[in-house]
């Protein structure tokens, strides 16, 4: 900047302060800030705090006699938390903070008055907040998380420290004093506010987000129990909004933060991860209704790869080098279909288990869990029998499993020994304690498929995919893909859309493809080892590889591929999932040797793709481009199974096949027509 525009600057920065108050709310309400804030000088403070600078309130009596009488009673609530920071009496604000969070974002049901919001935040609130936020977590006798302050700065003894709330709450302690309850208080106040505003302006979200130290003070909150729902929510808010991706790096101990996690907090972290792990790019393409142009987006894709240093990619490797949050999540994935499992014919997004999980959730944030309890050779146990349960999702359950909700006797028999869960536990407690987390986990479980997908698919995906495989992950996709119900017709639109009115998406759909996308970002390797891929099939499978025996199509115990095969086959030309299906197969085959080629067109896949080119008609042009990429993967290079291909059909579907093949494909599958016209003379 040159030293004229500076100079410039400095001379409409004066002219402002000259102005009387009301010509400087004015401008406030037009640039959307008041330009009279000013820093304090910042005190010695945790890792995290140094960089955060105070702000104090302008003057504001000079405005009060030409305001109406809400902006008023507004601006003197302002005033007196303003005056209370000054005096250093953070116990007291908790009372006229709560007053004024009523007032301007009242509970749910109670109409919300838009002007003394919109004035609010045009007078400064959100700063107010962040003065009150800041100068709590600067408070010296307390310790509100992880290197909050560094060793041997803080001399006296603590009120409160998050050290002892995991104990304190384990045990129904009696918590702190009264004075440092308010406070704890007000702080949880600040960040609900904050995130209500941000949540009706977004402008508000993008302010808050330009400097990363707020985003780093929140991330920190999460490491304290009675914080975490609250900083996680206004770093959703935050982060949602941000054009270009946080950096976890920044984050001081993240890796200690992180596993302090519950198995429910890891759950709802993953609503934030997938707004790091993300490209923004990507999430901007999804949400635009335009069509990308294939060209525009090798463009971007190029330009992503060309970065020498890109923020996503740490973000990968930060994860990466926790292994034992891999392992968790791997965790938390079973633990979200435990109730599916042992229930397949309840539905997963009912108003029932709504209900239930609010109930589950009240017994999850009564105590931190305990990841050692989840390593109970009994738990794992449960797990595994629930998930080898190889019944089909029509059978018949139970009468007293039926329903899964707050009047089932069952249930209720479960949540009562839960709440007398000992440190010995037997089947029926582990059981009991599977149920609830299994119910409090349902809500996200698309959130931590898209995690683990979008890791599986990024530069590190080799890395990622081997981590992965060796903790399992095939084998709970496995047992997924059984409660899954793939052949039934769509459901119909909820009665509260998700994305408000209109909206017709929907959550089982979701779930489905998010599924799909995880098994194809799985297989998708870019080197030749392809051990992994073995893993979709089962042991016999491999065997028929390895020797060529044929295999009965009837037959139990099949791997993932073959039951995807099987799903796929089945599914209507129009179905929405056939796509996913389909690519996850080819994802599966591209690479492949001939002999796992020839394994995959002795299945049923090879006649059904044949049946729906013979007979196209009017099919869909995206479905019949699905066949002929399946069918071109299968075949490449392998004589065996172009013979196997050839020998499926009379001369008169050959001439048909290959009057649809030369009307829409030839160019793409040269090599492929030359191969069969080879074959048959």
């Amino acid at each position: 900047m040159s030293r004229q525009q500076q100079q410039h600057e400095e001379t409409d920065e004066v002219s402002a302060r000259n102005k009387s108050m009301f010509h400087r709310v004015r401008q406030a309400q037009v640039s959307g800030r008041m330009t009279t804030w000013k820093p304090l000088p910042s005190a010695a403070m945790g890792s995290s705090l140094h960089d955060r600078p105070l702000l104090v309130h302008p003057n504001i009596d000079s405005l009060l006699p030409v305001l109406d009488t809400h902006p008023k009673r507004l601006l003197k609530q302002m005033n007196h938390l303003d005056a209370l920071l000054n005096a250093h009496q953070l116990s007291d604000v908790v009372v006229p903070l709560q007053a004024l969070s009523r007032s301007i974002v009242p509970p749910t049901g109670i109409p919300t008055r838009m002007d003394d919001r919109d004035n609010f935040i045009q007078l400064g609130g959100p700063e107010l907040l962040q003065r009150i936020l800041f100068a709590i977590l600067r408070d010296r006798s307390m310790e509100l998380f992880p290197g909050a302050w560094p060793p041997g700065t803080s001399s006296r003894p603590l009120h409160y420290s998050y050290r002892e709330e995991t104990a304190r709450r384990r045990s129904r302690m009696a918590g702190s004093d009264v004075a440092t309850q308010d406070k704890l208080t007000a702080l949880a106040e600040s960040l609900n506010f904050l995130r209500e505003l941000c949540f009706v302006a977004p402008t508000l979200a993008k302010q808050l987000g330009q400097d990363d130290s707020l985003t780093i003070v929140l991330f920190q909150l999460m490491g304290n129990t009675i914080f975490f729902e609250h900083a996680a929510g206004l770093v959703e808010e935050i982060l949602s909004i941000r054009d270009i991706s946080f950096d976890l790096s920044l984050v001081p101990d993240f890796h200690t933060t992180i596993q302090t996690f519950s198995s429910r907090q890891l759950a709802f972290f993953c609503r934030i991860l997938a707004l790091i792990v993300f490209e923004p790019e990507d999430r901007r393409l999804l949400e635009n209704s335009r069509v990308i142009k294939s060209v525009e987006l090798l463009r971007l894709r190029r330009e992503r790869m060309q970065k020498a240093d890109n923020t996503v990619d740490r973000n990968h490797a930060v994860l990466f080098r926790t292994p034992s949050v891999l392992n968790r999540l791997m965790l938390v994935l079973q633990l979200q279909n435990y109730l599916f499992a042992i229930n397949p014919a309840y539905d997963p997004y009912s108003h029932e288990i709504q209900s239930s999980t609010e109930w589950a959730m009240l017994f999850s944030l009564e105590q931190q869990e305990e990841w050692d309890l989840l390593d109970n050779p009994t738990v794992a146990t449960v797990l595994r029998e629930a998930m080898e349960n190889d019944q089909s999702n029509d059978a018949a359950t139970s009468p007293e499993q039926s329903l899964f909700n707050l009047s089932s006797t069952y249930f209720r028999q479960r949540l009562q020994h839960h709440r007398s869960v000992a440190t010995a536990l037997d089947r029926t407690d582990v059981e009991a304690e599977l149920l609830v987390k299994s119910i409090a986990l349902a809500p996200f479980r698309v959130e931590v498929l898209f995690v683990i997908c979008t890791l599986l698919s990024s530069k590190r995906k080799v890395d990622f995919q081997d981590a992965l495989a060796e903790m399992g992950l095939v084998d709970i996709l496995n047992q997924m893909f059984l409660r899954l119900k793939w052949n039934e017709p769509p459901p119909t639109p909820p009665s509260q859309p998700l994305h408000g009115p209109g909206c017709e998406c929907s959550m089982d759909a979701s779930l489905k493809i998010q599924f799909l996308r995880l098994i194809h970002n799985f297989c998708d390797r870019d080197v030749q080892d392809h051990t992994n891929k073995l893993l979709l099939l089962s042991p016999a499978e491999q065997h028929s590889v390895r020797t060529g025996d044929r295999l009965d199509p009837a037959r139990r115990g099949k791997g993932l591929l073959c039951k995807i095969i099987d799903v796929l086959v089945l599914q209507p030309a129009d179905s929405i999932y056939r796509f996913w299906l389909a690519s996850c197969v080819e994802s599966f085959l591209r690479r492949s040797s001939p002999a796992e080629q020839l394994f995959v067109a002795r299945t049923p896949l090879l006649a059904a793709l044949l049946k729906e080119i013979l007979s196209c008609g009017f099919r869909p042009s995206g479905s019949l481009q699905s066949a002929f990429d399946l069918l071109g993967e299968m075949t490449k290079n392998n004589p065996t199974t172009l013979v196997l291909f050839s020998d499926s059909m009379d001369d008169v579907q050959f001439a048909s096949f290959m009057r649809t093949f030369r009307l829409k494909y030839q160019v793409p599958y040269i090599y492929f027509l030359a191969g069969v016209y080879k074959i048959r003379g």
